[in-house]
């Protein structure tokens, strides 16, 4: 018996999507389905709330957190990228060349950001922050950090910040506050939290990924629409220590 070429061709197609498809995961779709309802409550864009997976992916697990691996190709100059344990040493060799530019003044530096979090998805952009004395003059910082072959962008929409970015593609940003203000507990705040829990990390990179394909060709658009979460997560983890203080905190 002659198979028809056409029966026997789509046969081999869906045993290819067979294999290419993930498998049900209830941990995923929880995951998913409580960012989306987090994102209702905290008032998310009408995008967000009309959403319905547009990627497909898989997880896999890492030594601390599961990670989620997109399966669709993104717009040129902007992706999600598997977490990648060169970022730590990343982070460390720019540290050292911070503190060598900035050695005659007083400064704290600290790995913020996703990067920041084992097993966990990110933008391939390492973000520091940098830590200065309250009162401290900020042009000596911003001429030593311009030095490093840095763009200052000013406050950049957050008051109390001095932001940096270098790269072409982006590869480093540079968030310099008083080590004494709010903005700088709650990045560390921020990041802590998702390093000691594997379901909140697991629940923001699902988002991350929902919300790479949505807003593929807009960068800004996917950083506001992180927002809620960043939010929810913040005043979670204050309620559980006891403390109410805040401002914004933006993270790749």
């Amino acid at each position: 018996m002659v198979e028809n070429k056409t029966t026997g061709k789509m046969k081999r197609m869906r045993a290819t999507v067979g294999l290419l498809a993930p498998k049900a995961d209830g941990r995923r779709t929880a995951a998913t389905e409580k960012g989306l309802a987090r994102a209702r409550r905290e008032q998310a864009t009408p995008e967000l709330v009309r959403f319905r997976r547009l990627e497909r992916c898989r997880l896999i697990r890492s030594s601390r957190a599961t990670i989620c691996i997109v399966m669709t190709t993104l717009s040129p100059g902007f992706s999600i990228s598997p977490y990648d344990p060169v970022w730590p040493l990343d982070f460390a060799a720019e540290a050292d060349r911070l503190a060598e530019s900035c050695r005659d003044l007083p400064l704290r530096i600290e790995h913020i950001g996703s990067t920041a979090v084992l097993g966990l998805s990110a933008k391939p952009i390492i973000d520091i922050l940098v830590g200065v004395p309250p009162r401290a003059a900020r042009e000596p910082y911003v001429a030593a950090i311009r030095g490093l072959g840095y763009e200052h962008r000013g406050a950049a929409g957050i008051p109390g910040r001095n932001y940096f970015r270098r790269g072409s593609p982006r590869t480093h940003h540079i968030h310099l506050v008083s080590w004494s203000s709010a903005l700088w507990r709650d990045h560390l705040l921020f990041r802590d939290w998702l390093r000691r829990n594997e379901s909140a990390a697991l629940e923001y990179a699902v988002l991350k990924r929902e919300l790479a394909a949505m807003f593929a060709d807009n960068r800004l658009r996917y950083s506001e629409s992180k927002g809620p979460f960043i939010k929810a997560t913040l005043r979670q983890a204050r309620e559980a220590m006891g403390d109410t203080a805040g401002e914004p905190v933006e993270d790749s």
